[in-house]
């Protein structure tokens, strides 16, 4: 019986606190209406009236979350309502989580009455919350705290509509809007310059750099001069002029200016960089001196503010791990195609690719380059190889008579033979037979001739072979005179009894050696020291055969001595055939410019066990010339070859120089070469502190 009438009690009293004469209650404000970046402003949510019989009491604190972020906060609390317990507990107003409404970011201050008999919220102080103005503020901003009534309720338990309209015209909210205003931490006086803005993007994309110039004393400028720097490992700038500016770029740096007529404040300038290679970027105002016209009189251009100076351009792509058989890009971007090309084209290739975790189809474009489409992951690239095999033709007179096989095979020695001629005597013609061979539809007289069989080194079969047969008829009183080999002429027949001349047409940097049988039997060649060569007394049918072999002179040094073994260099100089280049073992040799004073060396390195005197007698034999394309060695101390040039270059010429790789499995045999910066032919540690002189 006391409960309810403690109930019409209360109905009682909240009726007579509703009536029309009560003015509103809630209302926020703020201890400052400007601050700084970093700096905090204190909001205060204040309740103007005592409230009884609440059993429910929501405010929504609206707010600017790119200004503001709620650092800390004190709570107020209400009391039971009338008649009170025995003891009167104090029930706090709560704070929610940051939560988002009418997608707007906020805090509900709420009160839940869990007992359901009312409690009485005290006129004043509900709620205190200290905002803090974000750090990274660069430009002034004026932002607004906004409350609302979420929800109220009494004890009839009534929402929405059904609320009593006193209650909601007590509770609705007066002073609903505090505007504070955000200026950068950083002052500055004069100008300020900025650019903008972080960006991400494939390898052969653009970027983008906005470069603005502000102020808050002045409304123009009329002259700048700034520089940039940029990571050219990465990026490489496409702006090279910007109409009424001064553009240059020099090792990474570039320099903007201008000068002229005032220009509005804001943005001033872009400068775009197409993306080379994958990995973060960065580009960054070094220097900037803005200033007006006036300015110009008597002073130099004073230095600008340096604001948001950095901009980070995360170029994204994807690895390559190519075999040694190929040359091609170290990186390819996303959804790039990716193509590399064989270094010899005298083998047939069989490409094994992966490109992350799955197999990568490899496609075969006939010309010597191999293509990987829409590439979405890190390439592994190997292979095996074969030798190519092609075919041989006989053509002329008595093809059916020569003895060729139908296929010749690279690095495989090629041998046919003609049909031996008939001697002339005094009453009756004899005949001889001469072959022209091509190689790849072209001249070729690098064969050997051995009585009536001719053998091609098998390094030149490098196309498909042609042996065309002459027959010759040889006057009576004559014998055939064969002439073979490399630049050499004469007349096929020689007259008994004379002397048979002809002549060697000598070319520059090669040896030659001239051989001849008469009858089948050796005999001396005399030279005649103008390029002809004779034959005294001519008895019978007479064979000549000129061989040219390129001068190069092969020289061996201890490049680094490994545990047990030694890292031989290998270097070459001579005379290199079109089309060639000297290799070391049928590999092909890497071109120096370090060595010769700068002229072209070919080098190479090889591991062995034996001594510096076995191992250049062994090196004269297995240097030769092949058909292939040389790879010239750098020497600017990329050594790891990530075209960037830092202490990690010297720390892995370190490690080569202390015998920490021992083969060209972890480091290739180009880092190796890479390494011998300073051109002394042997690795040391004068070369690392070299490579830590040319550190930029």
């Amino acid at each position: 019986m006391k409960k309810r009438i403690t109930a019409l009690f209360l109905a009682f009293v909240l009726v007579l606190s509703l009536c029309p004469t009560a003015f509103a209650t809630a209302k926020i404000g703020v201890d400052k209406t400007a601050v700084k970046a970093g700096e905090q402003v204190v909001v205060t949510l204040t309740n103007e009236t005592e409230l009884n019989g609440i059993t429910n009491l929501d405010y929504t604190l609206f707010f600017n979350d790119s200004l503001f972020e709620l650092t800390s906060s004190s709570k107020k609390g209400a009391v039971k309502g009338i008649p009170v317990d025995e003891e009167e507990d104090p029930i706090s107003f709560q704070l929610s989580n940051l939560m988002t409404l009418n997608e707007k970011p906020c805090y509900h201050v709420n009160l839940v009455d869990s007992t359901s008999e009312g409690l009485t919220v005290p006129a004043g102080t509900l709620y205190t919350l200290t905002f803090t103005a974000k750090s990274d503020l660069t430009a002034q901003q004026s932002s607004a705290f906004t409350l609302a009534l979420y929800s109220v309720m009494d004890t009839t338990f009534k929402t929405g509509d059904a609320v009593d309209p006193a209650l909601k015209e007590l509770v609705k909210v007066t002073s609903d809007a505090a505007s504070v205003t955000v200026t950068p931490a950083v002052a500055y006086e004069g100008y300020a310059v900025s650019i903008s803005e972080d960006q991400t993007m494939a390898v052969g994309e653009t970027a983008t750099v906005k470069v603005s110039v502000n102020s808050e004393n002045f409304n123009h400028f009329n002259a700048f001069d700034m520089q940039f720097s940029y990571d050219t490992s990465k990026l490489e700038l496409d702006t090279t002029s910007l109409a009424g500016f001064t553009v240059s770029d020099k090792d990474g740096t570039v320099r903007v200016q201008v000068y002229g007529e005032s220009r509005s404040l804001g943005q001033a300038f872009v400068l775009s960089f197409k993306a080379i290679d994958a990995g973060e970027a960065k580009v960054k105002v070094t220097s900037a001196k803005v200033d007006k016209a006036a300015g110009a009189v008597g002073n130099d251009a004073p230095n600008a503010t340096l604001l948001n100076d950095t901009v980070t351009i995360n170029v994204t792509g994807y690895a390559v791990n190519l075999s040694e058989h190929f040359t091609g890009d170290e990186v390819v971007a996303p959804g790039a195609d990716y193509t590399f090309t064989a270094k010899d084209l005298h083998y047939d290739y069989v490409i094994t690719a992966t490109m992350g975790d799955e197999n990568a189809t490899v496609i075969d474009n006939g010309d010597g380059t191999y293509t990987i489409k829409n590439v979405n992951g890190n390439l592994e690239i190997t292979d095996t190889k074969t030798p190519k095999t092609y075919d041989v033709t006989v053509t002329g007179d008595d093809t059916d008579k020569v003895t060729a096989l139908e296929k010749a095979t690279y690095l495989a020695d090629y041998t046919f033979t003609v049909p031996a001629g008939v001697a002339a005597t005094d009453t009756m013609d004899g005949y001889s037979y001469s072959v022209a061979v091509t190689v790849d539809g072209k001249e070729y007289n690098g064969y050997t001739a051995a009585g009536n069989s001719y053998t091609i080194p098998g390094k030149d079969v490098t196309g498909a072979v042609n042996i065309a047969v002459t027959k010759t008829t040889i006057s009576a009183g004559y014998v055939p005179a064969e002439v073979a080999g490399d630049d050499v002429t004469g007349v096929d027949k020689a007259e008994k009894g004379k002397d048979y001349t002809f002549t060697v047409n000598k070319k520059a940097g090669y040896d030659y050696a001239v051989n001849a049988t008469m009858g089948g039997v050796s005999v001396p060649v005399i030279d005649n020291g103008n390029g002809t060569y004779t034959i005294k007394n001519v008895t019978g049918p007479i064979v000549i055969n000129v061989t040219k072999t390129a001068q190069k002179n092969v020289d061996v040094c201890e490049y680094v001595k490994l545990d047990g073994k030694v890292m031989y260099l290998v270097t070459v100089t001579g005379t290199v055939e079109e089309g060639k280049t000297f290799a070391y073992d049928e590999n092909a040799m890497y071109i120096s410019t370090k060595y010769n004073e700068g002229k072209n060396t070919y080098c190479y390195l090889v591991i062995s066990d034996k001594n510096l005197t076995d191992m250049k007698a062994e090196a004269a034999e297995k240097v030769t010339q092949m058909a292939a394309t040389a790879e010239t060695v750098s020497y600017d101390g990329d050594v790891n070859g990530t075209a960037v040039v830092d202490i990690n270059d010297a720390q892995l010429t370190y490690d080569m120089y202390n015998a920490k790789y021992t083969d060209f499995t972890t480091v290739s045999m180009v880092k190796f070469l890479r390494a011998d910066v300073n051109g002394s032919k042997s690795l040391n540690t004068a070369d690392a502190a070299a490579i830590v002189a040319a550190i930029k």
